[in-house]
């Protein structure tokens, strides 16, 4: 009769023990702060995704991915500085371009500004031709990129094309940096 009660009485510790300790509800993961990324240093394009494939490079073969049709926005790179400033490399297609009016040709400029970021959204202030245009865009940030998506309203500052040419049909570019 000891025996049982002793039995019993050890499961029933047993079960209390559990009951307390065994399932923790707290998810103590909540409680941590995660490190924010940050956007300061040099970054360079590593994708620019068309929505649909064009052929760029008159190969006979599409891809969605510009960078493997072209090399006008190789150099497209952005340095974002710790006191607020920046520096951007960027690239756009012209297929107006050219004495006829219809040859492709790449043009290339140098910006610069301030930036900010709040969450996830990333404001660029620039002087051209003086007047200051600020814009401000969702991006998605991780450790080592920055990424972003333009859309059919935003694609000309890439992609100039009154011909209707294969790329007129892009409505959509999605754009990803990489951090050196």
């Amino acid at each position: 009769m000891h025996l049982i009660k002793y039995i019993l009485k050890s499961t029933l510790y047993i079960g209390v023990l559990f009951l307390f300790f065994g399932c923790d509800n707290d998810d103590s993961s909540s409680n941590l702060i995660e490190p924010t990324p940050t956007l300061n240093g040099t970054y360079i394009l590593t994708t620019i995704n068309a929505d649909v494939p064009v052929d760029l490079n008159n190969d006979d073969i599409t891809n969605t991915n510009l960078l493997e049709e072209t090399s006008c926005f190789d150099i497209m790179e952005v340095n974002f500085n710790t006191d607020g400033s920046f520096s951007a490399i960027n690239s756009k297609l012209d297929f107006n371009g050219g004495a006829s009016g219809n040859e492709v040709t790449c043009t290339t400029r140098t910006d610069s500004g301030t930036w900010s970021l709040t969450e996830n959204e990333l404001t660029l202030s620039v002087i051209i031709a003086g007047t200051t245009i600020t814009e401000t865009k969702e991006i998605l940030l991780t450790d080592t990129t920055f990424s972003f998506s333009v859309t059919e309203s935003e694609i000309d500052a890439y992609v100039e094309d009154a011909s209707e040419s294969s790329v007129s049909s892009i409505t959509e570019l999605f754009l990803e940096y990489t951090k050196q």
